[in-house]
């Protein structure tokens, strides 16, 4: 192993640690064990690096819906791997100095109720 940050472990096992990992130990791994009588190889395993976007602004806004009117709500999707899942929630109200939130509800999809992959 030529990366500093790949160790591997010393008890007998082919094991490793990979400490800190980053994009340069991204990739295919696969242990090969051999031995006199021959050789063994594992199945491939893919690493990748989990990335989340940090430094998002959230900001609160209010909206208008007219009553009869198509109504969307914007959203600043968020950059990250693997792709982040969106859910919207109505009646959840969250106060971090006080460490309260009230109750809450999922919203459901229908006909007239659409969220888009990206979280509109």
């Amino acid at each position: 192993m030529n990366a500093q940050n790949i160790r591997p472990r010393q008890d007998g096992t082919g094991s490793f640690d990979i400490n800190p990992a980053d994009s340069f130990t991204e990739g295919s791994y696969q242990c090969r064990a051999v031995t006199q009588y021959g050789t063994a190889v594992s199945n491939t395993s893919l690493l990748q690096l989990a990335v989340l976007q940090t430094g998002v602004s959230h900001v609160v806004r209010n909206v208008t819906a007219m009553a009869g009117r198509p109504f969307q709500i914007p959203v600043v999707g968020i950059t990250c791997f693997p792709p982040a899942a969106y859910r919207w929630v109505i009646g959840r109200v969250v106060d971090n100095e006080q460490q309260h939130s009230t109750a809450s509800r999922q919203v459901t999809t229908s006909t007239r109720v659409q969220i888009s992959e990206k979280g509109n």
